[in-house]
């Protein structure tokens, strides 16, 4: 239990840490906190069911409680939907919470004043839902000359050695072209 107890509270702490908690103090509070809570969900399991291992526990009880915080702080939508943990994350790095704010990761208590304000300003606000479109096909616009474009397609698929040598020729010119383009 000691190894397990200990494993998750590395896998939580580097969770924080990616969460950009800066002071060691806080991360540890946080993640003993969250350990703590993790250990009495387990306990407070149901005899049959099966054990889930004790950091990914962990993990989740952080997510949800960074995503109870959020909602706390972030402002509701206009289609009631809430914020994903995503777009709580992209808001909290846009106005640099963790650095000028360092203590108020997951503490609802402290809230410094301008947070609230700075950190609905930095939501990102994402456009309309995905819609299917359906795209008619068009008839193929050749340019200027449709005849000669049709023409010379012809012949360059009768005559595949002309259409190869059209092409170094092509290259050659360009080449050439390049070649005294430099010289003079």
């Amino acid at each position: 239990m000691a190894a397990e107890s200990d494993e998750a509270f590395e896998k939580v702490e580097n969770y924080l840490r990616a969460c950009r908690v800066a002071s060691r103090l806080h991360r540890a509070r946080l993640a003993a906190v969250i350990l703590q809570r993790a250990i009495e969900k387990r306990n407070a399991a149901p005899e049959g069911t099966p054990s889930v291992h004790l950091a990914t526990l962990a993990i989740d009880e952080a997510r949800s409680l960074i995503t109870q915080w959020m909602s706390g702080l972030l402002p509701p939508r206009s289609d009631d939907r809430p914020y994903t943990l995503p777009e709580g994350y992209l808001a909290l790095y846009l106005c640099d919470a963790p650095m000028r704010w360092p203590n108020a990761f997951l503490n609802p208590q402290l809230s410094p004043p301008g947070f609230s304000e700075t950190l609905h300003a930095r939501l990102v606000k994402t456009g309309p839902e995905l819609e299917v479109s359906s795209m008619v096909p068009r008839p193929l616009d050749r340019g200027l000359i449709p005849d000669l474009a049709d023409s010379a397609r012809e012949t360059f698929d009768r005559f595949p050695i002309l259409r190869t040598l059209f092409l170094w020729l092509l290259i050659s010119a360009g080449l050439v072209f390049l070649f005294w383009y430099t010289r003079r």
